[in-house]
């Protein structure tokens, strides 16, 4: 089995919003079309975020300008085609989408202490072994969720890493409705950007909780920031989300909820409004 080391991977891949920065904008002046994503050949196997929490990401003004000058989605051409089966029914009217990478766990291809599990992947010809930490209280908050909300995991990590970390995480499908991958999103001035639209569900009832607000950027009043979690033992964020989910899953439209309660939405129409002044 190849080490980290031996094969050149880095301790850590690109944020779940954020790459490199190596590849071309898909958008170049005038905005015509995104491109999908292809994947550098020196591109990491595991996806990691930066260890910039929530709250200054989302107070960040690159973060926000980069949120700001997104043109409207309307606009932009041969986006992905949606990439789920509709709602099962009998499901939950509301879908909640799950970032996976320091949202939900941290994982690396080079040892961590305080793991909690490893498991083997092979890519590009190499093998791999991922050390996976778990969020604290995941267990909870997962079984919670998927009571009252149809879960889908949208990840901007390769499906190939991600597909077996989520049968790990959820043996038994309790949890996951739906996985949906990199090849689904966006890709612009180093951001993987996450086009709620694909998933073919109603835009009024779903909800995305990611720890890159860059990542929900033609959404962010459908939006929940959460801090970045690497390894803190005390993190207690997911729990912390669950009274706003309990509201946003009642009501008829999610944004003017996540928009008064959150302010995201809010902070960037403001810096459009200065921006334009």
């Amino acid at each position: 089995m190849s080490s980290a080391m031996e094969i050149g991977v880095p301790k850590l891949g690109p944020t779940a919003g954020n790459s490199t920065g190596e590849e071309e904008s898909a958008l170049s002046p005038p905005c015509s079309s995104y491109k999908i994503d292809s994947v550098a050949e020196n591109e990491p196997l595991v996806n990691s975020a930066t260890d910039v929490n929530g709250i200054r990401i989302w107070n960040d003004l690159d973060a926000l300008s980069f949120i700001a000058s997104l043109p409207p989605l309307s606009s932009i051409l041969n986006r992905p085609k949606v990439c789920i089966a509709p709602k099962a029914p009998g499901r939950p009217r509301t879908t909640l989408v799950l970032d996976l990478d320091e949202t939900l766990v941290h994982c690396s291809t080079e040892a961590l202490e305080n793991y909690d599990l490893t498991f083997p992947v092979k890519f590009r010809d190499h093998e791999y072994e991922i050390f996976v930490r778990r969020r604290p209280h995941l267990e909870e908050f997962l079984a919670e969720i998927s009571k009252t909300f149809e879960v889908i995991v949208f990840t901007a990590s390769h499906k190939v890493y991600a597909d077996r970390l989520l049968d790990i995480l959820d043996p038994k499908d309790a949890y996951f409705d739906h996985r949906v991958f990199r090849e689904s999103c966006l890709f612009h001035v180093g951001n993987y950007i996450k086009d709620l639209s694909v998933l073919g569900r109603e835009i009024s009832r779903t909800v995305i909780i990611d720890n890159s607000p860059q990542a929900f950027g033609f959404h962010v009043d459908n939006g929940i920031p959460i801090s970045t979690w690497t390894v803190e033992q005390d993190d207690d964020a997911l729990l912390r989300l669950m009274p706003l989910l309990k509201d946003v899953a009642n009501a008829p439209d999610v944004r003017p909820v996540i928009r008064e309660r959150v302010g995201l939405g809010k902070k960037i129409t403001e810096l459009r409004e200065l921006s334009t002044a």
